[in-house]
């Protein structure tokens, strides 16, 4: 049986076959199944991530996460978030700025200069990498760098701010095994798309809660999000604000070029512009998080939050409606806004926090309600989402907005 194989230690298999044994771990279904193996992999799923050892670090990222989402009560600070968070502050803050040589003929060497990382305008990075560097090879730091991001909201979700409280059964889901080659299918990733997945708080509705409690224990006395890893998290997210204001200047050359050259060029430009909203939403969500941990940040992040509303409630892009290519058909579905997606995500924000600073934001729900919404409300996917915004904060917008 499944459970049989599954429930031998993970070093007991061959070494080619431990990442799949892990993949196998992750579609477990049954509740009392699912949390006894995660309990028996764990062990292996910290030593893999906070030691080299890259065999099995890629297939130990997704099964944390599911670790993290559905059987919390297994993790003891000492030895579980503690290594965990130095490897995560470890990738986020010292990953590689220059790009991996490519490797030559011979095995045994390597060719050329290594190149520095760019940020999303072409210009050399000046500062560390984060997941809006472009790296012509990827280091496996940086990918893992990626990883820890893309990691970090669900961490601090169901870690820190929601802890669950017995084990969960979770739909199974694949595991995305990334490598250096295939690093640049972010193209994949769309305008309205987390980084983190099932990173939203509604996604919890979807989890069943499982019957057998009296296996999971009590969950440990609440844990305290460490100071030097919170300042790790907040610089970098604070980073990819900043990197969110560059654009790839192909974004803004005519389409109608002759040549096939500028067409691809032009599909990568509107990628980047993609991964560029997709990340500064995602900071702007763990920025949230960290806020509801410790109220004293919203002071220091409040006014940089405020501008960038400000600049994506004026930023125009419905001109990109002329700048359709056959190569790219929905090019005006993901750029016929000045990001929505963003304002409401900061609009949130605003929501969750103005209390602290004493600050009134009827005026940002004006702006957004009469000016931006008056305007483009014709895109069902900014009525939508600007409608599931209403119901989720009916309460605070009939007591305290005008809208």
């Amino acid at each position: 049986p499944l459970g049989t194989i599954l429930a031998r230690p993970i070093k007991q298999f061959d070494v080619k076959l431990q990442p799949f044994i892990m993949s196998l771990i992750s579609t477990s279904t049954t509740a009392e199944m699912h949390f006894n193996l995660m309990k028996s992999c764990l062990p292996t799923i910290v030593h893999s991530i906070s030691i080299q050892e890259p065999n099995l670090r890629q297939s130990s990222y997704p099964l944390l996460n599911q670790t993290v989402r559905s059987s919390t009560p297994l993790l003891t600070y000492m030895n579980h978030v503690k290594p965990i968070e130095t490897q995560f502050a470890e990738f986020l803050a010292r990953a590689s700025t220059v790009s991996e040589q490519k490797a030559t003929g011979n095995l045994f060497f390597r060719s050329g200069t290594p190149a520095p990382i760019t940020e999303i305008d072409g210009t050399v990075a000046k500062e560390f990498f984060t997941v809006l560097n472009i790296s012509q090879n990827y280091t496996e730091d940086q990918i893992f760098n990626i990883y820890s991001f893309g990691m970090i909201y669900n961490w601090l979700n169901y870690l820190y701010l929601n802890p669950i409280q017995a084990p969960v059964s979770l739909s199974p889901t694949p595991s995305p095994h990334m490598s250096v080659s295939n690093i640049n299918d972010l193209s994949t990733v769309s305008s309205d798309t987390s980084l983190s997945n099932f990173s939203d708080d509604s996604s919890r509705a979807n989890l069943n809660l499982s019957s057998a409690v009296s296996i999971a224990g009590t969950h440990p006395a609440q844990l305290s999000l460490s100071a030097s890893f919170q300042e790790v998290i907040v610089s970098y997210c604070l980073r990819v604000v900043d990197q969110s204001k560059l654009k790839d200047p192909n974004t803004l050359k005519p389409t109608n070029a002759p040549s096939s050259t500028s067409e691809i060029n032009r599909t990568k430009a509107l990628t980047n512009d993609n991964l560029r909203l997709v990340a500064l939403v995602e900071s702007i969500r763990i920025l949230d998080i960290l806020c509801k941990l410790d109220p004293s940040l919203v002071s220091r992040l409040f006014p940089t939050l405020k501008k960038v509303f400000t600049t994506h409630l004026t930023v125009n892009e419905v001109t990109t409606i002329s700048q359709r290519t056959p190569s790219t058909p929905n090019a005006q579905i993901s750029h016929a806004h000045p990001h929505s997606h963003v304002l409401l995500t900061l609009l949130q924000f605003f929501v969750n926090h103005c209390h602290v600073v004493v600050y009134d934001p009827d005026p940002l729900f004006r702006a957004y309600f009469e000016n931006f919404l008056s305007q483009h409300s014709s895109f069902s996917h900014i009525a939508f989402e600007t409608l599931m915004f209403c119901i989720n904060n009916k309460e605070y917008l009939l007591q305290h907005t005008s809208v």
